[in-house]
C-alpha cells in the first residue's frame, strides 16, 4: 500500500500507442471535417452578416486568431485563400442558379461594392460574373 507510492508506474508502452492510435482513428471518424472544412463552413455562414473576420472565425472555433492562422499555415493554406475559395464556390452556386442579383450576391459575399466583387470574380475565373453566367447557362434538353 504505502510502499507502492514510491514505485514507478508500470505500463505497456506498445499498448498505450495502440490505444492512442485507436482513439485518434475514432476521433477522425466521429469528426471527419478538417480544419479547412470547418473554416469554410463558418465562412459560408458568416459572409452574409458582414462579420467574416479571422477573429470571428477563430472565436467560433474557440481559438485565438494567431493559433488559427498557424494551424492553417501548417495545413498548407491561409485564411485569405480559404476566404477566396469560399466566396468563389458560393458565387458560382448563386450565379449558376440565377438565385439573386449580382449586387445582392456581392453584398452577401462581404463586398461593399458590386464592382469590387466583379473585379475579383474576373481575376478568379477570367470572366465577369454576367459573362460567366451566360457561359454556364443550363441549356434545356432537346
Amino acid at each position: 500500500p504505502t510502499t507502492w507510492l514510491g514505485r514507478k508506474p508500470h505500463f505497456d508502452e506498445e499498448a498505450m500507442r495502440r490505444h492512442f492510435r485507436d482513439f485518434i482513428q475514432l476521433l477522425e471518424q466521429r469528426y471527419p471535417n478538417s480544419l479547412r472544412d470547418q473554416v469554410r463552413d463558418i465562412m459560408g455562414q458568416l459572409l452574409p452578416s458582414g462579420e467574416c473576420t479571422v477573429q470571428r472565425v477563430a472565436a467560433t472555433l474557440d481559438l485565438q486568431p494567431r493559433v488559427l492562422q498557424k494551424r492553417l499555415q501548417r495545413d498548407g493554406t491561409h485564411y485569405a485563400e480559404l476566404l477566396r475559395e469560399t466566396r468563389l464556390v458560393i458565387a458560382k452556386q448563386h450565379l449558376g442558379a440565377r438565385s439573386m442579383a449580382i449586387t445582392d450576391l456581392a453584398l452577401n459575399l462581404g463586398y461593399a461594392e458590386a464592382s469590387v466583387f466583379s473585379r475579383h470574380f474576373k481575376q478568379w475565373t477570367g470572366h465577369s460574373p454576367r459573362a460567366w453566367q451566360q457561359l454556364n447557362q443550363a441549356t434545356p434538353d432537346a
